[in-house]
């Protein structure tokens, strides 16, 4: 005697779903006798029985995508350090163009002073 419960379990179904689908397509079901083997033939056709895991194992695949994922790591790494590297490149080169900007801005202002009798200096008048 094969009951829905045993059926929808060596299917992986759920119960209910089996029974609900018996109801909509009137298939009377008596749990006293279980399920006919005419009720068994139309439901594995309905749910199959889940076909079996084939594992292949493939060690040089494996191997290779191993070798892959390292190389894979290490060029992200490598970006990684030249991107901090070019971003360091850059605040150096803005530093550099600030301070060459002061430098001419003080030299200007040097100009600005003359040197009076008594050795001092003193700022020229704005023309």
């Amino acid at each position: 005697m094969v009951r829905i419960k045993d059926f929808a379990e060596s299917r992986n179904v759920d119960m209910k779903a089996v029974s609900r689908w018996m109801k909509v397509h009137n298939m009377p079901y008596d749990r006293s006798t279980g399920l006919t083997e005419e009720q068994i033939s139309i439901l594995d056709k309905k749910y199959p029985l889940p076909k079996p895991i084939e594992i292949i194992e493939d060690t040089e695949s494996r191997k290779m995508l191993i070798e892959t994922q390292k190389a894979l790591i290490e060029a992200q790494n490598a970006l990684i350090l030249a991107q901090s590297k070019i971003a360091q490149a850059e605040a150096q080169k803005l530093l550099l163009e600030d301070r060459e900007k002061q430098i001419d801005d003080l030299q200007q202002e040097i100009k600005s002073f003359k040197r009076t009798w008594f050795g001092l200096y003193k700022k020229r008048p704005q023309v």
